[in-house]
């Protein structure tokens, strides 16, 4: 079953054994599962309408740079007062390296309160038809380095 029907479907997030990428994505679904949940479920409608499953749409690749390389911050992109990883890749990143790395940043008025909060307010921008449809609507911010 493909990765994201299998997440979609029966719930489960597969994991490699001495996966640090797996392991840091399995950190975020803690924290963030009704956001990871739909944007899986997204991947997984984008996949199945598409005409050429060979190749992603701008929509796609927006939401697979959000599972990957987001960031949610307060302030100005290019120096945020404060920013929450939600990208596995990211954590992944900044745990085995001392450079800086990009992400896809998703502003918000405050990212200081529960998780919980955060995956809500998160959830229901995903919900939101035409919020990730292309990268270049959001800013790239610096985490680490």
């Amino acid at each position: 079953m493909p990765y994201d029907e299998r997440v979609v479907a029966e719930g489960i997030v597969p994991t490699r054994p001495s996966s640090l990428h797996d392991l840091m994505n399995a950190v975020v679904w803690a924290g963030f599962p009704q956001s990871k949940r739909l944007v899986h479920a997204q991947q997984l409608r984008l996949l199945r309408t598409s005409a050429d499953r060979s190749k992603r749409s701008r929509e796609h690749d927006t939401i697979a740079m959000l599972d990957e390389g987001g960031v949610l911050f307060t302030g100005a992109a290019d120096a945020p007062q404060a920013v929450v990883v939600f990208g596995h890749a990211i954590l992944e990143h900044v745990l085995t390296s001392d450079d800086p790395v990009f992400g896809l940043g998703v502003p918000l008025e405050r990212v200081d309160r529960p998780l919980g909060e955060l995956d809500r307010e998160l959830a229901g921008m995903l919900e939101t038809p035409g919020r990730f449809v292309s990268h270049r609507s959001f800013p790239r911010v610096r985490v680490g380095g």
